[in-house]
């Protein structure tokens, strides 16, 4: 018995520290989601003057492909506008990209619990004039089941605060 712990152990250490420290990401989000309308709070004007960049892609969203791995998720969107692609980076490190309404978003993911949590920023020009700063956190949880993913938006900006729940069902693969 001791000897097959000291053999096990070797082998933790000579595959190198990253493997002891790396853990796995307290959910999986991976799978096929479909959107579910009856159970979100859909926005009643769509992408509108206070939509920001991350909620207004998920709403445009019907479907969501993710994909996932101990360092990162992938988000493949598809619906109405066409598709959509979104890398979420689960170390702690920011990510940029050119947002919908131009300008620089930067996001950021972390795990509170069971929870991924994203939150970001972006400066947007608006045509009445000057640029304002748009932040959103967006929180993605499984419900008890594993088949349901909701995903929680709070996105403030100049004309204040709004809130959105948009639930997906998980396809049966």
């Amino acid at each position: 018995m001791l000897r097959t712990l000291f053999v096990t152990a070797s082998c933790l250490l000579a595959a190198g520290p990253g493997l002891a420290l790396q853990t796995l990401p307290p959910v999986d989000f991976s799978g096929t989601w479909v959107l579910d309308a009856s159970r979100s709070d859909l926005p009643e004007r769509g992408a509108g003057p206070r939509a920001t960049p991350l909620d207004t892609q998920d709403q445009q969203a019907t479907v969501l492909v993710i994909q996932q791995s101990a360092t990162e998720i992938i988000i493949l969107r598809e619906g109405l506008r066409g598709t959509g692609k979104s890398v979420l980076p689960l170390d702690g490190r920011e990510t940029q990209r050119r947002g919908p309404r131009g300008g620089t978003l930067t996001l950021k993911s972390r795990w509170e619990g069971t929870t991924l949590v994203t939150e970001g920023s972006q400066v947007v020009e608006r045509p009445e004039g000057g640029p304002v700063t748009v932040t959103v956190r967006e929180e993605r949880s499984l419900g008890p089941d594993g088949l349901t993913l909701t995903v929680m938006t709070v996105s403030k900006g100049p004309t204040g605060e709004m809130r959105r729940r948009l639930v997906f069902r998980k396809k049966a693969e």
